[in-house]
């Protein structure tokens, strides 16, 4: 992973990362597509969108802009393959904050053509999120139903090594399965609701889960759902994925603002006079996103999940994160911060 300082430079990148670069070049893409078991194990699959980000800052310091833009078009493919092959592809919304760093320090420091804006605001359509969160809370409900079942025909206990413990405990079980089964029904249809609605939806459902708590140790599949409701497992997940539809929106809006200023020399006062581009609304809001022009640049963004304009505040990124992003509950707004160039600045 390669972590940009706050400042704004850009890093040189290492004879180690410039290799991996090089050996990512001659090496085929198989997707996304692991066996479940491993969904949560590092792969080489995993480093590619890192290999893009290290050549796109590559491109960036020898003043390519396009060339960079060009590569964050291809961290996009990579987040669509990740969100339909992987299961895991909700808690990955890094790529999308990736490719957030990379288009800011391109508007800096290797200022674009058209052309490339263009292209790129493109690919930032076909990305627009389609909604997985149903089927992926979907995906839970089917895991859990065939635990049970593997149950059922006479596999591990779900509760107790014990089988004649096992065998009393079953009228106890069979509610108990009955009962996540409902709350995992609720929790469907909770995702059927509009954003930011959905938001309130789901963590309605999850505290309705919460107020029955897990008291043994040994439970299970059981024990495994419980715990996934009772830890605020599926709001997080919510959350990440209203962040995903956010900022993509943001970005687009970004390159309809540096579309205009090739145009015009200057970005626009508001939003609104984008024309056709400033329909792209703040899904957490139902209204425009947040613009604001600063001293030497400007400022785009959502009111987050919690629906408050906090000026553009996006959190701090911690000294030990090994992401790209600040997490979504830990960032009061949604966004992203552009810096134009300055004539005769370094990189």
């Amino acid at each position: 992973m390669i972590l940009v300082p706050s400042d704004g430079r850009i890093p040189a990148l290492t004879p180690a990362a410039l290799h991996l670069l090089a050996r990512a070049r001659t090496l085929t893409f198989h997707g996304f597509n692991l066996s479940l078991r491993f969904r949560y194990v590092p792969t080489p699959t995993y480093r590619l969108p890192r290999l893009l980000g290290a050549a796109a800052l590559e491109r960036i310091q020898q003043g390519d802009g396009d060339a960079s833009l060009n590569l964050v078009a291809d961290l996009l493919a990579t987040l669509r393959i990740n969100e339909a092959t992987n299961r895991a592809a909700p808690y990955r919304p890094s790529i999308l904050d990736q490719a957030a760093v990379i288009i800011s320090l391109t508007v800096r420091h290797a200022p674009p053509s058209e052309a490339a804006l263009r292209s790129l605001a493109a690919a930032l359509v076909a990305t627009a999120p389609d909604d997985h969160l149903g089927p992926y809370f979907l995906s839970d409900r089917a895991r859990f139903i065939d635990e049970v079942r593997g149950h059922l025909r006479g596999g591990p206990p779900l509760t107790d090594a014990n089988p004649v413990v096992a065998f009393l405990v079953q009228p106890w079980l069979r509610s108990r399965v009955n009962r996540n089964l409902a709350l995992f029904g609720r929790l469907v249809a909770a995702t059927e609701q509009p954003w930011p609605e959905r938001l309130a939806a789901v963590d309605a459902v999850v505290e309705q889960a919460a107020r029955r708590t897990v008291r043994s140790g040994r439970l299970g599949a059981l024990g495994g759902v419980e715990r996934s409701f009772a830890a605020g497992y599926f709001p997080l997940i919510t959350r990440y994925v209203a962040h995903r539809l956010a900022v993509t929106a943001v970005l687009r809006a970004v390159t309809a603002v540096e579309l205009y200023r090739i145009e015009r020399g200057t970005p626009p006062e508001r939003l609104d006079d984008l024309g056709a581009v400033s329909g792209v609304r703040d899904p957490m809001s139902r209204d425009t996103l947040r613009y604001r022009r600063d001293t030497g640049g400007y400022v785009v963004y959502s009111v987050a999940s919690d629906g408050t304009d906090d000026g553009g505040d996006f959190g701090a990124l911690s000294p030990y994160s090994v992401w790209w992003q600040v997490a979504p509950d830990q960032s009061p707004d949604w966004g992203i911060r552009i810096r134009l160039p300055v004539e005769g600045g370094a990189l």
